[in-house]
Order: C-alpha cells, then sequence, then structure tokens
C-alpha cells in the first residue's frame, strides 16, 4: 500500500538531531494515527547537510520503520524544511537516494501550527515556533487563516554553546547538563536562581526579543492575539512557557498535537509536532 494513497499520508521531518516520520489516515471524517517513527540523524553539522547518504540513511531508517508499524510500505512523504537555512536542492537529492519520493514540501513551523491548532484557534491571530537546534522557525495565522512565516537563526545550540563556554565544559557535557538541570524562572521571587538559571535566563531573554521581534513582523501588533505555541526539541526546556509567557504579555503553551485520533500520551512532547503537522498538510493537500 503506497503512502501516498488518497486517505493515508506520511510527514517526514528530517531534523539534524532526529529524523521522524508519522503515518496518518484519513478515516470516518477525521485524522488517526497510524503509526510513527523516530532514530537518530546522521549526516549533519552545523544545521547543513554534510554527508547526503548518511542523511538517506536516516531518512530511509525512519520511513521504513513507520511504514512496519503501519503495516504499508511509505513509498511518499510530505517533507518539511526551514527558510533559515536553503536546503531544498541537498535535502532532495538525500530523499532521492533514500529511495522515497516528496509528495509535497512545508515550512515546518506551518506543519507545526496545523498540528496544535483547530481551525478556529488559526483565526484567532495565533503564532507557533518551531524550535530548531541552529534556528528557529514562526508561523503566524491571521484573522482569516491566512499563514505567513519568517525565521530566526538561533535556536537550542546557543544555550548550550552557553553553558559550554562559562562553564568550560565540551559541548556534549554542556548538552547533557542542560537536559537534566536546566531551566529557567524560579518557584518565588525569594528563590535565588543558580548559576545554570542565570545563563539560561539571560540567552531566554535575548532569544524571546528576537522572537517578539519577528513576530511583531508577520502579525502587524504585539503581542499576538492567540498567543504563542512552542513547538520543536528546543521547546521542553523546564519553565521556558511561563518565562516566555510574563516576557511577552501573552498565553504560551507547549505545541502538543491535537485533534488527531489515537494520538498516544508517550507522542505528547512538542518535538513531535512538525512530522505530525507535515502529514496533515500532505493529506490537506491532496483532498480531505
Amino acid at each position: 500500500m503506497e503512502s501516498s494513497g488518497p486517505l493515508l499520508r506520511a510527514g517526514l521531518d528530517a531534523g539534524s538531531v532526529y529524523t521522524r516520520c508519522v503515518v496518518i489516515e484519513w478515516i470516518s471524517g477525521r485524522p488517526r494515527l497510524r503509526s510513527a517513527s523516530v532514530v537518530p540523524s546522521q549526516g549533519w553539522q552545523d544545521g547543513r547537510i554534510r554527508n547526503s547518504d548518511a542523511v538517506a540513511g536516516s531518512i530511509s531508517a525512519a520511513a521504513l520503520s513507520a511504514g512496519i508499524r503501519a503495516g504499508i510500505s511509505v513509498e511518499a512523504i510530505t517533507v518539511g524544511y526551514a527558510d533559515a537555512f536553503n536546503q531544498m536542492e541537498a535535502l532532495n537529492a538525500a530523499i532521492e537516494r533514500s529511495g522515497l519520493r516528496v509528495a509535497d514540501f512545508a515550512v515546518e513551523s506551518e506543519a507545526a501550527l496545523l498540528a496544535t491548532t483547530s481551525d478556529l484557534m488559526r483565526q484567532s491571530g495565533i503564532s507557533a515556533a518551531a524550535i530548531g537546534v541552529d534556528a528557529t522557525e514562526l508561523a503566524y495565522s491571521d484573522l482569516t487563516g491566512g499563514v505567513r512565516t519568517a525565521s530566526v537563526d538561533v535556536g537550542s545550540r546557543e544555550f548550550t554553546q552557553d553553558i559550554a563556554s562559562l562553564f568550560d565544559l565540551p559541548m556534549a557535557e554542556a548538552e547533557h547538563l542542560k537536559l537534566a538541570e536546566g531551566s529557567v524562572g524560579r518557584l518565588g521571587v525569594e528563590q535565588k536562581p543558580t548559576p545554570l538559571q542565570e545563563i539560561l535566563e539571560a540567552r531566554a531573554g535575548q532569544y524571546l526579543h528576537m522572537l517578539e521581534f519577528r513576530i511583531e513582523e508577520l502579525a502587524g501588533q504585539l503581542p499576538p492575539p492567540g498567543g504563542l505555541i512552542l513547538t520543536g526539541g528546543g521547546a521542553s526546556l523546564p519553565g521556558l512557557c511561563d518565562f516566555a509567557e510574563e516576557l511577552l504579555q501573552c498565553p504560551v503553551r507547549l505545541g502538543q498535537v491535537i485533534g488527531v485520533a489515537e494520538w498516544p500520551l508517550e507522542l505528547s512532547a512538542p518535538s513531535w509536532a512538525v512530522a505530525a503537522g507535515l502529514a496533515l498538510y500532505g493529506g490537506i493537500a491532496h483532498g480531505w
């Protein structure tokens, strides 16, 4: 069974750290999860494709795993891309090497917005940020449901680099420290921040002001009426939503996939929003 059939779509998020594939089917008038897979990404460096064959291997492995779980052969995919780096040609080459066919391309942030909002929400003037390792993609849905996108050339790597620099650690150790103990914000105003919190809060403040500037360009106003949704692996930093809500003065939440039947709790992390949105985007583009 081909994944590009009218009622079945596969979305592939080829990230520089992980490659995710989600297969969604249209059944009984609504989308339902058929399968999902994630594999470590190979062949990327500094947010760019350096080895097409290695990237092709990761893409093929993610699609094969999702296909086996779904009981189908995934042959066509909807692929996400980032505005920040022009990787379309290199990504196309890697997909060709993988043996898969591109059914559609979509901006990652637009896909994330689609997966984490309803039709009604998208008519409220809402923004979504897909926070990657090396860049952040933004999407804004205006009051008519029209979507505009932009990029910020800063991602989660900058947080890790700050830790590595100020604690004199290798990047791998700094990343582990960030994931194990990192957070922004405190339980009370009397609580003294740790040195790690101070580092992360300083970077988070700079980062969010950059997002604020780009959101204002997209929305034409601040704060965005419908608030902001944070997706991608970088969105999982504890306290970031509350910190952003206070700074941006608008509702901020983590981007969990909504509206897809049988979406499991174990896939509730905001890192799955892009892949799910890509599958939905492909389905809508072809008649769902």
